[in-house]
């Protein structure tokens, strides 16, 4: 989501290396694959540990070793669904210097993982994200743009009065006009940076029916 709504804040990381792990019962993942993104916490071929602060996360994996991650630092948060198996998302995080990091959905504790980073990046950035819309500030989630009059998918416009509903299913959002035009247009979930909050704010303007899509994490 572009905008002013999340800035870089100072590196914590004397902080973050010297707090105290929580016990989330060994953090782990064997589900070895290759990297498909910059940085990937998931070692191929070997186990990721993932130890959970206060104040970010620590990342372990054979090839890239302790990887320091502050929540402070993370700038936009994607969940990916691998397959047709109803399994939980891989989890990818990106910071404001364009490295990404990718959390696998069989890591222990994952639930956890999310809420903290729910709790310190997503609720935040979604008053702001509302109180932007209000304003008629233009908010940019990847392909969609959420604008004071409607929104621009892929290009294409759709002013708010045209928007029927949008129905989030486990890999995609789709967006539907009223009749008689339809179904308007989709984008896939794993590029839509902050999907909670994009929800959130999406029901200011329109109606938003879950068909399918179970986040990690609760509210």
């Amino acid at each position: 989501m572009s905008g002013p709504y999340r800035t870089p804040g100072e590196p914590a990381r004397d902080a973050i290396a010297a707090a105290e792990p929580v016990d989330l019962g060994g953090l782990r993942s064997s589900h070895p694959r290759a990297a498909t993104r910059s940085v990937v916490a998931t070692a191929v071929g070997g186990l990721t540990e993932i130890d959970l602060h206060d104040s970010g996360l620590a990342l372990r994996d054979a090839t890239a070793g302790r990887v320091e991650l502050p929540f402070e630092e993370i700038d936009a948060v994607y969940f990916a669904f691998d397959g047709l198996l109803p399994r939980p998302p891989n989890v990818v995080l990106r910071t404001f210097e364009g490295t990404s990091y990718e959390i696998p959905s069989d890591v222990r504790g994952l639930d956890r993982i999310v809420e903290a980073i729910d709790r310190t990046v997503t609720w935040p950035i979604t008053v702001r994200a509302k109180e932007a819309l209000s304003r008629g500030e233009p908010l940019v989630f990847g392909p969609l743009v959420l604008e004071l009059d409607g929104i621009v998918l892929h290009g294409q416009s759709l002013g708010w009065k045209h928007l029927s509903r949008v129905d989030a299913e486990r890999d995609s959002v789709i967006f539907y006009a009223r009749e008689p035009l339809g179904r308007f247009g989709w984008a896939r979930l794993a590029d839509l940076p902050h999907p909670r909050a994009l929800l959130d704010v999406l029901r200011m303007r329109t109606r938003v029916v879950l068909r399918g899509l179970e986040l990690p994490g609760s509210r």
